[in-house]
């Protein structure tokens, strides 16, 4: 029989998994739909995203085991997103009654978790998308050269007249 410790460190994990699907599963949509990124990412970036996500999932979903988790930042995003609005309703609904009445917060905590969030999914994308790009780049002028690259020197890198010379 599971103890109380035990079966609660798993519902804190059960109730923290939804919430990292939740939030990853939004991103890899709009990702794929979104009109910014569909011109901008290149096909290896979104492969590597949805791979990615979908490597995650499982993994997720089979390491969520009864063990001591810390609270996820996408949990801590999610909480502090829904305390809010919950607080914006009750504020809009008693406003007309009591114009004094203090605005809604968000935590220190949920702050630092909601821009957390919002910046790994801006920059994810963008640097997994520079790394394709300076990949290939990288690779098609290494080919570009005599012998496929092979006598290229650091001056090919570094010369002033703008176009590669192989030494």
């Amino acid at each position: 029989m599971q103890s109380r410790a035990t079966s609660e460190v798993r519902w804190i994990g059960l109730k923290q998994y939804p919430a990292n699907m939740a939030l990853l599963w939004i991103f890899i949509f709009v990702v794929r739909t979104n009109g910014f990124y569909l011109s901008f990412l290149r096909p290896e970036t979104q492969a590597v995203l949805l791979a990615a996500a979908l490597g995650y999932t499982i993994c997720l979903a089979v390491l969520t085991t009864p063990k001591e988790l810390p609270e996820s930042k996408a949990y801590v995003a999610m909480a502090a997103a829904a305390a809010f609005l919950r607080q914006a309703g009750s504020h809009i609904r008693i406003l007309p009654t009591a114009p004094g009445a203090p605005a809604p917060r968000i935590t220190a905590q949920g702050k630092s978790a909601i821009l957390f969030m919002l910046v790994k999914a801006f920059y994810l994308p963008v640097m997994l998308n520079s790394m394709f790009s300076n990949y290939f780049d990288a690779r098609s002028y290494l080919m570009a050269g005599p012998g496929a690259g092979a006598s290229t020197t650091s001056t090919t890198f570094f010369s002033r007249s703008g176009s590669p010379h192989f030494c």
